[in-house]
Parts: C-alpha cells; sequence; structure tokens
C-alpha cells in the first residue's frame, strides 16, 4: 500500500472525508478539447496540435493545462504572436520531459504528479473545520473562533 493511500485513509477517518472519486485519464479526443479549451487564444500550425495530443498521452488535465501554459509562455517569450509550431511543441514537451527524475519514466512521472496533486486537495480538505450546529472552531489555545461578528 503506497504512503498516499496510508495517508488518504487516515485523513478520511479523522476528517469525515466521505467519497474519494477517481478520475480516468483523458483519452484523445479528450485532450485534443482541453488543448483546445485552455489555449483558446492560441492557433496550431499544421500538425501540431495532432503532435501535442500525441505528446500528452498518459497525462491528466492538469498536466494538459501545464503544458498549454508553457506552450503560451514560450510564444511570449519569442514575441510569435499566438502561432504555435510543431517545434514550439517539440520543445515544450521535451523540456518538461527532462525535467522529471531520471529514475522516472514519463507515465511514473505523471502518475506522481497526479497523486501529489490528490494529497494536496485531501490535505486542504483535513485543514477545514468541521462545523455542527451551534458549535464553533478552537485555537490551539482552547479561544473559541467565530465566524460571525457577534462578540
Amino acid at each position: 500500500m503506497t504512503s498516499i493511500c496510508i495517508m488518504a485513509r487516515r485523513l478520511s477517518v479523522a476528517t469525515g472525508i466521505d467519497v474519494a472519486v477517481d478520475i480516468p485519464l483523458p483519452d484523445d479526443d479528450c485532450r485534443k478539447r482541453l488543448i483546445e479549451r485552455f489555449g483558446h487564444a492560441l492557433k496550431f500550425q499544421g500538425e501540431a496540435l495532432a503532435e501535442a495530443v500525441s505528446r500528452s498521452k498518459g497525462g491528466s488535465a492538469a498536466y494538459i493545462k501545464e503544458m498549454v501554459r508553457r506552450l503560451a509562455q514560450r510564444r511570449i517569450t519569442r514575441e510569435a504572436g499566438s502561432l504555435v509550431s510543431g517545434e514550439d511543441v517539440e520543445v515544450v514537451f521535451s523540456l518538461a520531459e527532462s525535467e522529471r527524475s531520471p529514475s522516472m519514466d514519463m507515465r511514473n512521472w505523471k502518475k506522481s504528479h497526479h497523486r501529489a496533486r490528490r494529497l494536496r486537495l485531501l490535505l486542504t480538505l483535513a485543514r477545514r473545520p468541521v462545523l455542527h450546529a451551534g458549535t464553533f472552531p478552537r485555537c490551539s489555545c482552547g479561544k473559541v473562533l467565530r465566524t460571525d461578528n457577534r462578540r
């Protein structure tokens, strides 16, 4: 059992998280629509969109959004307008693959990125106070923290 699963189980017991939803990775058509949606201001030249779709295989929606952000950033720094070429796609995805640790293959890097994102979400949910009718969260010193302006 991975540490992520153990942490998720402990958080669900401690905080009352009832449901964990597993969202599958996007398929080719979905990745194409995500790239078009996230990069709605970008124009892809020739086969650049098809190449971006194939290079993002196995990535989550967050990974695709980050790659589109990097494509846009590359276009801005090169002052080439909104036209994305196949060279831009090659450079951005090659850089992303080189940033990962040499011991991981791309699929494991994407999985670890997804797991870390899910853990951050669980930790964010765990930090939120659970309020029941007539109860208020307490500070570590024991003082009641009220959410309204009454004193």
